[in-house]
């Protein structure tokens, strides 16, 4: 689970629909921020319109996961 240190630096989206959508692997999100992994729970940091990896779940032959954004990170420019 994502944590801080300092709450001034986070507020609540006016967009939940946005948190709602997931990525397949290799899929650019719009948007950087972190996202968490929906079948083991694992977390990336990743920057707008890089690729999601694709990642082995341990003792797993096939799952059905996808990358969830939880923490949008701004960005000014």
């Amino acid at each position: 689970m994502a944590e801080y240190k300092d709450q001034k630096y986070l507020h609540p989206s006016s967009d939940p629909a946005l948190f709602a959508v997931k990525h397949s692997a290799g899929t650019r999100p719009v948007n950087a921020g972190i996202y968490r992994c929906t079948a083991c729970g694992n977390e990336i940091a990743t920057q707008k319109g890089t690729a999601l990896p694709s990642h082995e779940h341990e003792g797993e032959k096939k799952v059905d996961w996808q990358w969830q954004l939880i923490v949008r990170a701004e960005q000014l420019r």
